[in-house]
């Protein structure tokens, strides 16, 4: 009868089988099996069943079970602790014109293009999202899902309807929906990531604090989503001024280019008279709606 052969990398199976085939090679080397022998049938080497052996005898089954593979969290980030700390200091104190990016409000495309031109590092949408959820500038994977289920009672679906008394004014039929909410940032958050930074990457600064020490307590992102989730935003001190609201809406309509209606999450509680003499003198190309009274 022949033997069976594995002719795979035995170091390439999936982790569960990998532990299974361990306790067999085990079991066959303590049956009286030559150890060159399981290596050959196993498809490893003789010194790797050799250390099998050696950590079961050491310290039992136990000890054969694999930890998953993979680096520690933050080996594999692109950025250096240096480098995120960077890039958090710019989104927290600057708007994208004013380090001469083409954009009214941060994206994640801009804050991309931002980090290729500084460091040559180029880094995918997903890769933005992950790094601006690690700073506290975006608290949760879904935002989209959770921003349009606290405030969809102002629509019906997609369709304008009657405002609910208190929501605000008229709606541009055909425009897109825009979701515009605040975030309180995460200044506990700690950048991390491989140690040594890119050669002429400006000094870390606080870490590991996310945000710069001058930056006030509370900062606030302000953010707009679309049903497609694309998402612009800016850092606010106050997004309870409706003059920094009216502001970021200025820049939100300025980058779109196009009719908006936004469904707003709260209603500012200082100069709302901007806000409202603003709305109201670009009625063809923006609409409001609050979800609260």
């Amino acid at each position: 009868m022949s033997t069976l052969v594995i002719h795979r990398d035995g170091r390439k199976f999936p982790v569960n089988t990998l532990e299974e085939l361990r306790r067999l090679a085990i079991e066959a080397v303590e049956s009286g099996i030559p150890q060159a022998d399981v290596a050959r049938v196993f498809g490893v080497s003789r010194q790797t069943v050799g250390g099998w052996v050696r950590t079961y005898r050491s310290g039992g089954a136990e000890a054969l079970r694999l930890r998953r593979r993979g680096r520690r969290p933050g080996e594999q980030l692109a950025l250096s602790v240096a480098q995120q700390s960077w890039v958090v200091d710019t989104l927290v104190n600057c708007a994208p014109e004013q380090v001469g990016l083409d954009y009214w409000l941060w994206t994640r495309q801009a804050v991309a293009e931002l980090i290729g031109r500084e460091f040559g590092i180029n880094l995918h949408d997903s890769s933005i999202r992950n790094y601006l959820i690690r700073w506290g500038l975006v608290t949760e994977g879904r935002l989209l899902d959770s921003v349009r289920a606290r405030h969809a009672p102002v629509l019906d679906g997609m369709s304008p309807v009657a405002a609910r008394p208190g929501s605000g004014g008229h709606w541009i039929r055909g425009a897109q929906v825009l979701w515009v909410d605040r975030l309180r940032a995460n200044r506990s958050a700690a950048v991390s990531g491989p140690s040594t930074a890119h050669a002429g990457t400006p000094a870390a600064g606080t870490v590991p604090g996310l945000f710069p020490a001058e930056v006030p307590p509370a900062v606030h992102v302000l953010f707009a989503l679309s049903n497609r989730g694309s998402m612009y935003f800016l850092v606010r001190a106050d997004p309870g001024d409706g003059a920094q609201l009216r502001d970021f809406l200025v820049r939100l309509t300025g980058q779109i280019a196009n009719p908006v209606n936004v469904v707003a999450g709260w209603r500012p509680d200082r100069h709302g008279d901007d806000l409202r003499t603003w709305t109201d003198s670009n009625r063809d190309t923006v609409a409001i709606r609050f979800s609260t009274g």
